[in-house]
């Protein structure tokens, strides 16, 4: 959710996490032709706490003054996404901060639940119930707070799980706001993938919209598209709120292409959602 940028001229800006460990690099532009604005950014290729920045001249003649940033990649322009107007005046630039759920004052508990959220009272009372065995549906094991058993979930029916009996085996659900959602995986320490609804357009199929509102649990953007497939059409996701999270067009169908569609990155974290067409 995040940028390294650097704004100067004909310097290597790198970020580290260490002495040998290069989170990402970039070489702004030389300053021959006049601009008054040079630059340049990169990923960062990893998640950090701390991190150093080194700046190295690549030309006899950089050595103006320089300065290097984290910076939130979806706060500024898209053609040139570095922030405008830096100069020794700017002292902050907005940066994205994510926070450890399972982190309640007294160090961290090991949490396997759907996509980040979750309040600190709750596992805090999970803490003092009983010890819950391994417990597994069809080939997937239920780690804790999820569990099949009141003992295990810890009374918090959110995370209850039912485990169904299927044509291709039993399957483990858990059921948000009246939904069942098939549990496909439980990934990370904190995310668990699931079945989600397709919603489909002018196909004569009920479309299932999945509202995560009042719940622990939302859709995170940056493990998630949004994508669409079809010929010819705009796709649009929208949160709830109206305010367009991604959106992408197919390609037409033209060229005879049995399977057409598109695919785009989510631009935010969201709880329920809508499509246009």
């Amino acid at each position: 959710m995040n940028y390294f940028g650097s704004v100067g001229c004909g310097n290597l800006a790198t970020i580290l996490r260490s002495e040998a460990d290069s989170l990402g690099d970039c070489i702004q532009p030389r300053c021959d032709d006049g601009a008054s604005e040079s630059g340049c950014f990169t990923e960062i290729t990893a998640n950090l706490t701390s991190y150093t920045v080194k700046m190295r001249a690549m030309y006899p003649d950089s050595k103006g003054c320089a300065s290097a940033f984290i910076f939130s990649k979806y706060s500024f322009r898209d053609a040139y996404p570095l922030p405008s107007g830096i100069n020794k005046g700017t002292t902050h630039v907005p940066a994205v901060l994510n926070w450890n759920s399972s982190y309640c004052g007294e160090g961290d508990l090991p949490l396997y639940f759907l996509f980040l959220f979750l309040l600190c009272p709750i596992l805090q009372a999970a803490e003092s119930q009983p010890t819950c065995g391994k417990e597994v549906c069809g080939n997937i094991t239920i780690p804790s707070p999820f569990g099949i058993h009141s003992r295990c979930y810890h009374t918090h029916p959110r995370f209850r799980v039912s485990c169904n009996k299927t044509r291709k085996g039993e399957k483990p659900f858990i059921n948000v706001n009246g939904i069942d959602l098939e549990v496909l995986d439980f990934i990370y320490s904190d995310a668990i993938l699931i079945n989600n609804p397709v919603t489909y357009i002018n196909c004569n199929k009920d479309s299932v919209s999945v509202d995560l509102s009042g719940t622990p649990f939302f859709f995170p953007s940056d493990m998630n598209y949004f994508g669409s497939v079809g010929f010819g059409n705009l796709a649009t996701i929208l949160s709830n709120e109206g305010h367009s999270l991604g959106g992408c067009i197919q390609l037409r169908s033209d060229d005879g292409a049995s399977e057409s569609g598109c695919i785009t990155l989510i631009i935010a974290n969201f709880t329920s959602y809508t499509v246009n067409m």
